[in-house]
């Protein structure tokens, strides 16, 4: 199965309801699991992860389960290859480190999109995957973006607040070979899947 990374541009001010329609259609199929939804923060679209058996299943799940809610109004899809789960435990015992009060801490998902100088893709790709969690970041997972005119390589992220976030980002953008990064921050996330079919995605 291949990772697919789905953009959809929502009608202005049906936000809400798209996402609460997606909620319903987007259910495990014999070759389609969508993982997870949420809403970038920048535009109010939503955003899907999606594990695909091939190319025509996904065609028609997005056709059927996506395309058909009149609220959204075009889809970006685009493959994650070479996926790689970086989660050294799951996102529950990240946020529990930081729960007050007993009440569960929801963070943001940050998405980095990195353009590569050519030659030095796997180079950049090996570097990353080397980086481990720390006391306010969680590296959730990396991969190639197959052959896209304006990035290459897709970073996502856990972090415990924007300066957190900020200063590990600084970080990559000293890594050799990135050229230039486009920084996302996607909230509201609801995953779709169980924590054991999340849990064997992220480590394949």
């Amino acid at each position: 199965m291949t990772l697919f990374m789905a953009v959809c541009d929502v009608e202005a001010g049906s936000d809400k309801l798209a996402y609460e329609r997606l909620l319903k259609n987007l259910v495990k199929t014999e070759s389609v699991m969508p993982l997870f939804i949420g809403q970038i923060f920048e535009t109010a679209d939503l955003e899907i992860m999606i594990k695909a058996q091939d190319v025509e299943s996904l065609n028609d799940f997005i056709l059927k389960r996506i395309r058909s809610i009149k609220e959204i109004r075009e889809i970006m899809v685009y493959p994650i290859t070479s996926f790689k789960g970086l989660a050294q435990f799951s996102l529950a015992d990240f946020q529990s480190s930081y729960s007050a009060q007993d009440t569960a801490v929801e963070f943001p998902l940050f998405t980095v999109k990195l353009d590569i100088e050519p030659t030095k893709d796997i180079e950049v790709y090996q570097e990353l995957s080397k980086i481990t969690m720390s006391d306010t970041v969680l590296p959730a997972f990396l991969g190639y973006t197959f052959q896209q005119a304006d990035f290459d390589i897709g970073f996502y992220f856990f972090a415990m607040d924007i300066q957190s976030a900020w200063d590990f980002i600084m970080r990559l953008r000293g890594i050799d070979g990135i050229w230039d990064t486009d920084i996302g921050v996607v909230t509201r996330i609801k995953s779709l899947v169980s924590a054991k079919d999340m849990s064997q995605v992220l480590s394949q």
